[in-house]
């Protein structure tokens, strides 16, 4: 396994590397048990079974792993060759954020403020505890929000695989 060289050669562990590779080795794994699987029914096979269909079956799995491996190996090493670049970026992120809107509130003329002021109305919940009819207009609208990210990120795996 040549890319468990090249993770040791780096000094890293699966544990260390990024979510992204971590799917990927993953996927090595899921490859690997299915070669396996595919050995014991060459090996015992069953009435239902074709051997010769297996060996072909047998055969993909293998030239997919060999791919997976190379996959892996090539994600590892940019891994490790960009690591200390987003290191540093992430660094540089801490404190240094866009400030927080109260605060730029705060650094605009008073005219502003008494606008704000005005309009906010606290949400008020009656007796029998439900919600007055301001709130219940942004909750749809994060509604709507969440279910527009799912649809245009359904949209774009699909213009992925289609791209394949």
């Amino acid at each position: 396994m040549k890319w468990k060289q090249t993770l040791d050669g780096f000094g890293l562990t699966e544990e260390t590397v990024s979510q992204g590779i971590r799917n990927k080795i993953k996927d090595y794994y899921t490859i690997v048990d299915g070669i396996e699987e595919l050995e014991k029914s060459i090996e015992n096979p069953t009435l239902n079974d074709d051997v010769d269909t297996l060996q072909t079956d047998l055969e993909e799995l293998q030239e997919a792993l060999e791919e997976q491996e190379k996959v892996l190996d090539k994600a590892i090493r940019m891994f490790d060759k960009n690591k200390e670049h987003y290191a540093n970026l992430s660094k540089n992120l801490v404190g240094r954020g866009r400030p927080k809107k109260d605060a730029q509130q705060q650094t605009q003329p008073n005219v502003a403020q008494t606008t704000t002021q005005t309009k906010a109305q606290p949400n008020v919940q009656n007796v029998a505890g439900n919600v007055t009819q301001e709130e219940k207009p942004k909750k749809t609208n994060i509604a709507l929000w969440v279910v527009g990210i799912v649809i245009g990120g359904l949209i774009g795996v699909n213009i992925l695989k289609n791209r394949e």
